[in-house]
């Protein structure tokens, strides 16, 4: 989720795109978590070119990785004609690059398992994320002003959202002088509400961004020189436990749990979400109750699923190579003929409960990489679990919310099947149906983050009854 955070490209309807020069300019912003510095951005324009590099130090579950995503523009103006994007995070390794033709991107991923070709519509008014502030100050800002816009960057792109899911609402909120350790600045006040995360800019007139809040995951942007950011070593910052939520009750192990009830407070809106879904999980008022499947009175259909409910259940997505050769070699050995899709996805599930490390991995998973790796975190195992569980002829989602372990729910990825009945599994946790503390904020991969980014840091659960 970490990289859906990073805002992206620029989309307006009346937005000029040539016939301008971009004076040499370069940015430096440390990134803070509480008082310690967790990472740092650059950003350089110059000769119709941007660079822009992000580095973080991220622990997860005690392993301390570097993650750094870098992306170099190539302009016309403010239109992008091309882009070349990596990100490294420790045996993590991805690329990708993208040429404006014909009305779009064409872009090309290359990651551990190999090359894939994607598509993305490309207004004639896009513009660099680097950009954007810049953009901005020449439509000549007022307080009070407002623009609807949509925001990209390749790590959003690759998750495989659209530009309607990259709309984003700029507000110039006020004049404001902001003192840093740099000195006192007269700035716009800039509020960005993008993918569920609300961005809150200090610029000033030229653009230049003196200091930036984001919210969730809780970060602080501020400008520093180049010195000072090469001179100070980073410490790590723990996204999983930063993020984590406290249950008010201690209940156990949770995996013997059959049914659970949680008040949510802090939930402004539903909109975007699925919290209920009337087999497993149902929502009222500020309840959320979650109880477990019973296979027993699952009455299961004969492997391959034939019916036309589900069929885009079934259907490969980018990084959810269903029907790929590799992964459909692995399957057959695994199932054996296997008819029954309940027994099917318990012996899929076990597959890869046994054979994926459990390893905390910053990245954008991929079914043929993990396949490759046998690691990964729960993104890693829902992502190959899906590719393999659609491969047999399983319609099979990735859902999204948070999981109860050691008395606090983490927000957690895992998948549900349709074997007759639509049933939750837990690869990572090695359980089929999986316990009541799975509680799903919504349905669909990475995509899909931006909708669960909007509670993050934001919601309470509170344990009202628990069996």
């Amino acid at each position: 989720m970490l990289s859906i955070l990073i805002l992206s490209l620029l989309l307006f309807s009346n937005l000029p795109v040539s016939g301008l020069n971009f004076p040499v300019e370069e940015e430096w912003l440390g990134i803070y978590s509480g008082n310690t510095r967790v990472g740092y951005s650059h950003i350089l324009v110059k000769d119709g070119e941007v660079y822009e590099e992000t580095r973080l130090k991220m622990t997860v579950l005690g392993t301390t990785q570097d993650v750094v995503l870098k992306t170099s523009y190539t302009l016309s103006g403010y239109a992008i004609e091309k882009f070349n994007f990596s990100m490294t995070a420790g045996s993590v390794d991805l690329g990708a690059v993208g040429k404006r033709e014909n009305g779009q991107l064409n872009i090309e991923v290359v990651s551990l398992s190999g090359k894939q070709k994607l598509l993305f519509p490309l207004d004639e008014g896009v513009l660099a994320s680097p950009l954007i502030f810049r953009w901005i100050v020449a439509q000549q800002p007022a307080v009070g002003r407002s623009y609807e816009v949509i925001i990209f960057d390749p790590t959003s792109v690759l998750t495989g959202v659209s530009p309607e899911d990259l709309k984003a609402k700029i507000a110039i909120e006020a004049r404001e002088n902001v003192k840093i350790p740099l000195g006192s600045f007269s700035t716009y006040r800039v509020r960005v509400s993008f993918m569920g995360s609300s961005i809150l800019s200090w610029i000033t007139d030229k653009g230049e961004v003196i200091r930036e809040e984001v919210s969730p995951p809780g970060f602080v942007y501020v400008k520093e020189t180049a010195d000072s950011i090469r001179e100070q070593a980073l410490s790590g910052v723990d996204i999983i436990e930063k993020t984590a939520i406290s249950s008010n009750v201690s209940l156990g192990d949770p995996k013997r749990l059959k049914s659970l009830i949680v008040s949510v407070d802090g939930l402004d809106s539903t909109e975007g979400l699925d919290l209920q879904d009337g087999r497993r999980q149902f929502f009222k008022g500020d309840l959320i109750e979650v109880r477990v499947e019973d296979l027993s009175s699952v009455k299961p259909y004969y492997l391959p699923y034939s019916g036309m409910e589900y069929r885009s259940y079934i259907e490969p997505e980018p990084f959810i190579q269903s029907d790929s050769p590799e992964i459909r070699e692995v399957v057959r050995g695994i199932l054996q003929e296997e008819k029954n899709p309940i027994v099917a996805v318990g012996k899929i599930s076990k597959w890869v409960y046994e054979h994926v490390d459990k390893v905390p991995t910053v990245s954008l998973p991929n079914a043929l990489d993990v396949l490759k790796t046998k690691r990964g975190d729960c993104n890693e195992h829902a992502i190959l679990f899906a590719a393999l569980s659609r491969a047999a002829g399983i319609p099979t989602k990735v859902v999204q919310g948070v999981v109860l372990l050691n008395d606090r729910f983490y927000y957690h990825a895992w998948n549900e099947v349709f074997v007759g009945e639509w049933v939750a599994v837990d690869s990572t946790l090695g359980q089929f149906p999986a316990d009541a503390s799975h509680i799903k904020f919504v349905e669909g991969g990475l995509k899909k983050s931006a909708n669960l980014m909007k509670l993050i840091g934001r919601i309470k659960l509170e344990v009202r009854g628990a069996s």
